[in-house]
Formats: C-alpha cells, structure tokens, sequence
C-alpha cells in the first residue's frame, strides 16, 4: 500500500511540475514579426510579439550583443519604429513582466525602383534617396522616396542611390 502511495505521490508531482513548466513558458515573452532571418524592403518596420504585460521594452541593435541599442518603451504587443533604419542587419529582442525574448535577427535592404509613368515625370518608387541626371539637367538632383522628377519628353535619365 505505502508503494501505490508513493507512486501516486510522484505521479502528481510530476503533473505539477508540467503544469508550472507550461505556464511558465505561456508567460513568457515571445517575438512573432519581423521572422527570424527575414529580409525587408520597410525601413520603419513593425515589430509584434506575444506575452501577457501590457508595458514592454523593444530593443533593436545592428548588434547581436545589444551593445548599443535602441531601446522603445511600449505599450501593448505591437511597435512601427518611428525613424527611418539604416540599410543593413539588426537583432530584436523583447522585455516584460521579468521575462526576456531570444533575440530575432532581420536585415533591411535597399531597393531601386525609378518609374516614368508620364513621358515628362519620373518618380521615385524604392526605398532609397536617388541621384539623378538627366540630359536636360545641369547637374545631379537628389529625388527623394515617393518624389516626382519633371524631365524632358526625350530626355534620357540615369539614377543611382544616394
């Protein structure tokens, strides 16, 4: 009988001992977006992440070391970053209720994308400053995301990033 007894004994501390490592991982904080590995075009990306405290720290750094990072103060499980990233690759991690998140690794590249959608207009469409000239120009004009360029109608037009 004093066998079953502690076998019965074990058995519900064993149960126990599950029950506290699932709840422990469920409080947890665990970053979700941007994917490990990933590579974005968005040089003010989001950040999303899963835990149960309503105030978190993120923390960004070009760094795997978190050297010297950008820290953000939030509320809530999701962040834009509110100034542009500089092109290259960054560790996130995340802070709160005690808990800190593994950090995520993520890179931002630059893209190139100059459209004429008029005979007389080029814009620039990627993610970048672009230095522009054109025939018709004196010089280089530096054209900024999303700005229009007015050019001539046979003007022949070279870009590159700034």
């Amino acid at each position: 009988m004093k066998v079953k007894a502690i076998e019965l004994a074990l058995a519900n501390l064993l149960i126990i001992g599950l029950a506290i490592a699932v709840f422990a991982s469920f409080g947890r904080v665990q970053p979700f977006y941007p994917l490990n590995g990933m590579v974005t075009y968005e040089r003010a990306p989001s950040f999303e992440w899963s835990g149960w405290s309503t105030d978190y720290e993120l923390l960004i750094d070009d760094s795997p070391d978190f050297t010297t990072p950008m820290t953000y103060h939030v509320r809530g499980n999701r962040f834009r970053v509110p100034d542009n990233l500089e092109f290259g690759t960054y560790w996130w991690k995340v802070k709160g209720d005690g808990t800190e998140s593994e950090p995520k690794q993520f890179t931002v590249e630059s893209v190139v994308a100059l459209s004429r959608p008029e005979k007389d207009m080029i814009v620039n469409r990627g993610n970048t400053e672009l230095l522009v000239r054109s025939s018709g120009l004196a010089g280089a004009v530096v054209l900024g995301v999303n700005s229009t360029l007015e050019v001539g109608v046979d003007d022949n037009v070279l870009a590159e990033q700034k």
